[in-house]
């Protein structure tokens, strides 16, 4: 087994369909449409990668899946955007 399988078998011990996530660094947009499935449709991702051409692809890789509703892209470092996830009041 791949660790990438092996890390998303443990995931989904732990995922809701409801749940808001952070995929910290896009990359190739796998694992946001895997934790976009997980979800589910009245969840939510976070997304970010500091490269533009990721986000392109994986836009196109999580459109392509007819994901959109579940997914928000940030083209920017994650650090402060967890913070605020995490502390808002």
């Amino acid at each position: 087994m791949r660790l990438t399988e092996r890390a998303h078998t443990e995931l989904k011990k732990f995922l809701n369909p409801w749940d808001q996530v952070i995929d910290a660094t896009t990359g190739n947009g796998y694992d946001t449409v895997f934790l976009a499935r997980q979800v589910g449709a009245n969840g939510k991702v976070f997304a970010f990668d500091l490269q533009a051409e990721s986000i392109e692809e994986s836009t196109r890789l999580i459109e392509a899946e007819k994901l959109v509703q579940r997914v928000t892209f940030f083209q920017s470092c994650h650090f402060i955007y967890i913070y605020f996830f995490f502390n808002q009041k």
